[in-house]
C-alpha cells in the first residue's frame, strides 16, 4: 500500500504543471562603439605610454639617440623632454602634431645636432627654429609649410635641409647664410625663383628642385661648388 501511494504521489508531481523560473533581470549595455573609433583611441593611448617610456629609457641611458617616429603622436608633452639634453638624434617623423612642438624641443635647441620631423602636416615653422645653432641635418619634408621664417639663417652649422614637398612658394634671403650647407632639397614645392643669397652657399653640392616651378635661376649660383 506504502508503495502504491508513493506511485500515485510521483503522478501527481509529473501531471501538475511547473512554474516558469523567474527571468533574470537584464542589465543594460550602450551599444558597442564603431571598431575604427575604439582602435584610434587605444592606439593613441599605447602610443603615448610607449613614448613616455622611451624617453624614460633615454634619459636613464643617457642615449643621445631618441626615437619616436611613426607612433601617431599628436602631442609631445614638455615633461617628456626633460632631463634629455644628452640628446643628439631626435627622429619625430609620422606623427600627427597640430602645431610645431617648439615647448618640449626646448631642451634641445643647444644641442640637437639632427632633427627630423618630416610626413607630420606641421602647418607653420616658427621662429624659434633659430634657437637649433648645433643643428647639422634638418629634414622637413611632407609637412604644409608655406613660408620659412627669417631665423632660419641662424642654424649655421647646417649641413643638409631638406624641405620636399611641401607648400613653399619662395625661400627667404637668409639661406644664404648657411654657409656650410652641402645639400638643399626643395623639390616638389610650387617654388617661382631662388633667392639671389643662394650664391653664398659656396659649399653646395647638391641642388634638388624637382617638379618646382622656377622661372628662373639666380647668376649668383654660379658661385655654388
Amino acid at each position: 500500500q506504502e508503495r502504491a501511494r508513493q506511485k500515485q504521489q510521483q503522478q501527481q508531481r509529473e501531471k501538475t504543471p511547473k512554474k516558469a523560473a523567474a527571468a533574470e533581470p537584464q542589465l543594460y549595455e550602450p551599444p558597442p562603439q564603431p571598431e575604427s573609433q575604439v582602435r584610434v583611441r587605444t592606439d593613441t593611448k599605447r602610443a603615448e605610454i610607449e613614448a613616455e617610456q622611451r624617453t624614460v629609457e633615454a634619459r636613464m641611458t643617457r642615449s643621445e639617440e631618441l626615437d619616436l617616429s611613426m607612433m601617431g603622436l599628436q602631442r609631445l608633452p614638455f615633461e617628456w623632454m626633460m632631463g634629455l639634453r644628452a640628446v643628439r638624434f631626435m627622429d619625430l617623423s609620422f606623427n600627427h602634431f597640430n602645431e610645431w612642438p617648439a615647448e618640449a624641443l626646448a631642451p634641445h635647441f643647444d644641442g640637437l645636432e639632427m632633427l627630423i620631423m618630416g610626413g607630420c602636416q606641421l602647418p607653420s615653422m616658427p621662429g624659434s627654429v633659430g634657437r637649433f645653432t648645433a643643428l647639422k641635418e634638418l629634414v622637413l619634408n611632407g609637412n604644409r609649410f608655406s613660408s620659412l621664417p627669417d631665423e632660419i639663417g641662424a642654424c649655421k652649422q647646417l649641413n643638409k635641409l631638406n624641405l620636399s614637398n611641401n607648400q613653399l612658394r619662395s625661400l627667404p634671403n637668409s639661406i644664404g647664410w648657411l654657409i656650410r650647407l652641402e645639400e638643399l632639397h626643395v623639390s616638389g614645392n610650387p617654388l617661382g625663383k631662388l633667392p639671389d643669397t643662394i650664391g653664398n652657399l659656396r659649399m653646395l653640392q647638391v641642388l634638388d628642385a624637382n617638379t618646382c616651378s622656377l622661372n628662373a635661376v639666380p647668376d649668383e649660383i654660379v658661385y655654388c661648388t
